[in-house]
C-alpha cells in the first residue's frame, strides 16, 4: 500500500512537468508504471517487467470494455490483485520472452482502487452504495477515438526508450479493445502485427440484434417479442445519433462511438491479421464471413482461427450452453497468437 500512496504524490508533482514521465515507478515489485500528462488527461500504462534493460519489441493489447482498474483490492484479499485489463488471464512469462508487454488504464480510471470505489464486476465506480453507475467523467471519456489517441501517445513514449526495439510493433484487442486495436493500426504505421479476440466486425447493434434473432429460431422467445425488441434496438440507435441525447445521457457516448463496422477499416490494412473467436461467440460470429471479403479483394494478410466450444472469453461451453468456469483457455489463445506473430 506504501507504493500507492508514494505513487499518488508522484502523480501529483508530474503534473507540473513535461508531458512525458522519465522514469517508472516499480508497483509490486513486478510491474513498471508510467503516466503521461495533458492538461485534460492521466494517461496511466503498465510494462509487465521490473527491469527494462533487455531491448524487446512491445506487444501493446487494448482492453475491453467497462472502467477495469489496471490494480484493485477487494475486502477479503490481502494484497492488490493485478488485473491489467485482462492481462492476468495471460501466459505473462512465456510472452515476456519476446515482446515487452505494455496495457493502458481506462480513462478517468484510478490506477488503483480499493473496496471503497470497487462496483459491480470490479468496476470502478464513484460510489459503491450505486455499484453499477459509472462515472460521469468516464461515460464523457469513453471514446474510440479517445482510447485511439491515447494509445498512440504511449506508442511514441516508447519509441523513444533504448528498451524498445522498434522493428516491431504487436497490437492485439479484445472485444471493445479488438475495434480500438484496428482503428490504432490504421492510424500509426509503426503497427505490424494486429490481433483480435471475441471480434465482431460489424459493431454493437448489429450483434444485439443478431442474438434476437437467434433467441425466435430456438423458440426461446416468440417472433412477436423479437420484433418488438428489434423495434427497441433500431429506437435506440436513432437516439444516440441525436447530439442532445448523447449530452443528457453520456452512458450512450460508448455506443455511437462504436456503433460503426470496422470492416471498411480492416480492409485498408496491409499487415498481418490474425482473429480468434470462440464457437459460442455471438460477438466473433460475423469474423467468419471475413475470409470472404479479402479473398474477393485478392489480399492474403488474414487468418480466422477458431476455439470450438469456447465463449466470449475462451472458457468451454458443456453440452447443456452452460460455461464452465473451472476450464479456462486463455493461456493457450494468446500463446497461439504470440507464436504466431515470431514469424511475422
Amino acid at each position: 500500500m506504501k507504493n500507492y500512496i508514494f505513487l499518488l504524490v508522484n502523480i501529483t508533482l508530474f503534473f507540473t512537468s513535461s508531458f512525458y514521465a522519465q522514469k517508472p515507478q516499480l508497483l509490486e515489485g513486478r510491474y513498471s508504471h508510467f503516466s503521461l500528462h495533458t492538461s485534460n488527461d492521466t494517461i496511466d500504462f503498465v510494462v509487465v517487467d521490473s527491469l527494462l534493460q533487455t531491448k524487446k519489441p512491445v506487444l501493446l493489447f487494448c482492453q475491453g470494455s467497462l472502467p477495469y482498474p489496471l490494480f484493485f483490492k477487494s475486502e477479503d484479499s490481502n494484497e492488490p490483485f493485478f488485473f491489467g485489463g485482462g492481462l492476468s488471464n495471460f501466459d505473462l512469462k512465456t510472452i515476456k520472452q519476446t515482446y515487452h508487454v505494455v496495457v493502458i488504464s481506462m480513462p478517468k480510471t484510478p490506477l488503483y482502487v480499493g473496496p471503497k470505489n470497487l462496483g459491480a464486476q470490479h468496476c470502478y465506480v464513484p460510489d459503491t452504495t450505486n455499484p453499477f453507475v459509472l462515472s460521469t467523467d468516464f461515460y464523457q471519456a469513453d471514446l474510440l477515438d479517445n482510447y485511439v489517441k491515447r494509445a498512440n501517445s504511449v506508442i511514441k513514449f516508447l519509441r523513444k526508450q533504448d528498451w524498445v526495439a522498434r522493428e516491431k510493433l504487436v497490437t492485439a484487442g479484445h472485444s471493445q479493445g479488438s475495434h480500438i486495436a484496428v482503428k490504432l493500426a490504421h492510424t500509426n504505421k509503426h503497427v505490424t502485427c494486429l490481433g483480435l479476440f471475441g471480434f465482431d466486425p460489424f459493431g454493437r447493434y448489429e450483434k444485439l440484434v443478431r442474438q434476437i434473432r437467434k433467441d425466435a429460431m430456438q423458440h426461446k422467445i416468440s417472433w412477436k417479442e423479437a420484433d418488438s425488441l428489434m423495434q427497441e434496438q433500431y429506437m435506440l440507435a436513432e437516439e444516440v445519433m441525436n447530439p442532445q441525447i448523447r449530452k443528457d445521457h453520456p452512458s450512450t457516448n460508448a455506443w455511437y462511438s462504436f456503433a460503426n463496422p470496422s470492416l471498411d477499416i480492416l480492409m485498408k490494412l496491409t499487415i498481418p491479421i490474425y482473429i480468434a473467436n470462440g464457437t459460442h461467440d455471438n460477438s466473433g460470429e460475423l469474423s467468419d464471413y471475413l475470409p470472404l471479403y479479402f479473398i474477393r479483394a485478392r489480399k492474403h494478410n488474414l487468418i480466422v482461427k477458431r476455439y470450438f466450444d469456447m465463449e466470449h472469453n475462451f472458457f468451454e461451453v458443456d453440452q447443456n450452453q452452460q460455461v464452465d468456469y473451472t476450464k479456462p483457455h486463455w493461456k493457450e489463445v494468446m500463446n497461439a497468437f504470440v507464436e504466431w506473430t515470431r514469424t511475422k
